[in-house]
């Protein structure tokens, strides 16, 4: 199998998520450290409060090689309607309270960090 290098990696959170500030900056410094561009959504850069990073989710899926979805069901299926025309991976981390679709949880998803993002993607899309 080939090697997958991500260069840019889009966030896709759910809408008027309190907590997305305290999870999202830490995700923007881990992956910038991995030399890796971290960019969002418009929804995300509204909890950020910052107006000039946000992407709109349409655009977003262009510009990533893989979408990182931060919320429950509901955000990843509208995460799976942009990236699917693109064929890009998703990696839906479970912000929700159920998840029957979403792989992960933000923990599990901390502990398996210390993996290349490329292995986890992998186990994520043969899981699905």
């Amino acid at each position: 199998m080939s090697s997958v290098t991500f260069r840019a990696i889009g966030i896709f959170s759910r809408p008027r998520r309190a907590d997305i500030t305290d999870i999202v900056r830490p995700l923007l410094e881990w992956l910038s450290k991995r030399g890796i561009r971290g960019i969002y959504d418009t929804e995300t850069a509204a909890s950020l409060r910052d107006e000039t990073g946000g992407r709109p989710r349409e655009l977003l899926a262009h510009e990533s090689d893989l979408l990182l979805v931060l919320g429950g069901d509901g955000t990843l299926l509208a995460a799976a309607r942009e990236a699917a025309p693109r064929g890009i991976p998703i990696l839906p981390i479970n912000l929700g309270s159920l998840g029957f679709l979403t792989s992960f949880t933000l923990a599990s998803f901390i502990r398996r960090s210390k993996k290349p993002l490329r292995a986890i993607s992998r186990q994520v899309n043969a899981s699905c």
